[in-house]
């Protein structure tokens, strides 16, 4: 294995910059709305796919359920989201977006894609779509690796 001494060679130090500068982005552009840049990706799943229980927006989006349940309460609290009993299984709660929530929905997701436009500028239409397929799968290997990983230690 090749030692690479030129951080500007790390491939994480410029996903570590892109995070940083998106989060910094959504602070500035989404302050006006009450969203903070970790609740972004709840806020777009649930846009995406409204209803879904606690448990399954933790799954699909990869976080553990602390993280879900803080950020859902933030959301709650200056009410973008509900929680209402699963009609089968009252142990589950649903998270559904109030009108609140939907009154914003274009605002939000202009700044999501201004940002994807800022990052991408230069870029062609199959440079983005190829970006798009490459970073998917790169996520994709982490988490089969990471599940791999986990359930080695628990053995």
């Amino acid at each position: 294995m090749k030692i690479m001494s030129d951080i500007y060679k790390h491939l994480g130090r410029d996903i570590s910059l892109l995070y940083r500068y998106n989060s910094m982005y959504m602070e500035r552009n989404l302050e006006a709305l009450g969203i903070h840049h970790g609740q972004v990706i709840f806020m777009a799943q649930l846009f995406s796919q409204d209803g879904l229980t606690q448990e399954e927006l933790t799954k699909i989006l990869s976080f553990d359920k602390g993280t879900t349940a803080k950020a859902l309460k933030k959301l709650e609290l200056i009410g973008y989201v509900k929680k209402q009993a699963d009609e089968r299984d009252s142990r589950c709660n649903r998270i559904f977006l109030t009108q609140k929530a939907r009154g914003i929905e274009q605002s939000f997701f202009n700044v999501l894609e201004e940002y994807e436009s800022i990052a991408t500028t230069n870029f062609s239409e199959d440079e983005v779509a190829l970006l798009t397929s490459l970073l998917k799968s790169m996520s994709l290997n982490v988490h089969a690796f990471n599940l791999k990983a986990t359930k080695s230690s628990e053995d």
